[in-house]
């Protein structure tokens, strides 16, 4: 793979970073070279190289923090108008109580999919969207412009607020 990216670098006079951007923005391939993704506190393993952290799939990259343990207890954690459930349409598939009674990998996180935080970002704003920066695949998500059909522009441009200058949890 990557012979052949150096070619097609030389072939078109750019260079080979800019051809494995360009080759896995229009084939989807995973010639993406990200940093370390930390493990997303809460998440389960759910297979991969690298279990819980948001790198198993090519869609689930963004450690999003969706319940808060005040005093031991659990409670889904408020995007703006509502939790994360709510505002995805996605209430007969509540996970909350899997993360909290998570013992191997304890937290209030999760991976959710790209296009779902897009959606989350453009319902309820850059402002109230909570995610753990160390454990999400940024640079991953920064390559692509689609998932799920939705534009990740937004997405982009909120990542690029909450996780520059060394942030690592943006609540």
């Amino acid at each position: 793979m990557m012979l052949r990216l150096s070619l097609f670098a030389s072939a078109f006079g750019i260079s080979s970073a800019v051809a494995e951007s360009w080759f896995s923005k229009f084939f989807g391939g995973g010639a993406v070279q990200t940093a370390k993704v930390s493990k997303c506190p809460g998440e389960v393993n759910r297979g991969g190289p690298q279990p819980e952290t948001c790198t198993f799939d090519s869609t689930h990259r963004v450690c999003a923090l969706l319940v808060e343990k005040p005093g031991g207890t659990c409670e889904k954690r408020q995007w703006g108008s509502g939790d994360f459930w709510q505002i995805t349409g996605q209430t007969a598939f509540d996970w909350s109580q899997e993360i909290c009674t998570n013992k191997q990998n304890p937290g209030e996180g999760w991976c959710i999919c790209m296009w779902a935080f897009a959606d989350l970002i453009h319902s309820v704003g850059c402002e109230n969207v909570h995610l753990d920066c160390s454990a999400t695949s940024v640079d991953y998500v920064l390559s692509k412009y689609t998932d799920g059909g939705r534009d990740l522009s937004g997405a982009h441009d909120c990542l690029k607020q909450k996780c520059s200058g060394g942030a690592m949890v943006a609540r």
